[in-house]
């Protein structure tokens, strides 16, 4: 299966990519990064950012893949920004509106949780951070 997943190199997208690499799909990650991961997974790798997006859709649309997963679309302004430019294939949509424990630690550069999260992971102890402000600790 040819898959192009958004956002693919941290967090739940990391190990949905590292899992479809190895039953042996076709993965294309694109993220804003401007290298690669070291150390990851053997995946092709396309950089934009998410208001970028429509400039790289030609290259997206070219892979003809069965299926899209965005793993990062926080705001309906994500997923609108992505949505007009995608291919005509199955579309995976994932928003965790960062409730877990672990996702707070990631963010913070710290470790503490166990994974994979399950729906009975220990939840953030700090707000939820408002987008365009800093994160604050719990």
């Amino acid at each position: 299966m040819r898959v192009v997943i958004l956002g693919g190199t941290q967090f739940i997208g990391r190990r949905i990519t590292e899992d479809l690499v190895a039953r042996g799909d076709d993965v294309t990650v694109v993220h804003r990064g401007t290298s690669e991961p070291a150390h990851w997974v053997d995946c092709r790798h396309l950089h934009a950012d998410r208001k970028d997006f429509a400039g790289i859709s030609a290259r997206v649309r070219a892979l003809r893949p069965d299926a899209v997963i965005d793993t990062c679309a926080g705001t309906a302004a994500d997923a609108a920004g992505v949505l007009p430019h995608l291919p005509d294939a199955r579309l995976v949509v994932l928003s965790s509106m960062d409730v877990y424990r672990a996702f707070e630690l990631l963010n913070a550069r710290e470790e503490g949780e166990p994974l994979p999260i399950t729906e009975d992971s220990a939840v953030r102890h700090g707000p939820v951070p408002v987008p365009g402000q800093a994160a604050r600790g719990g």
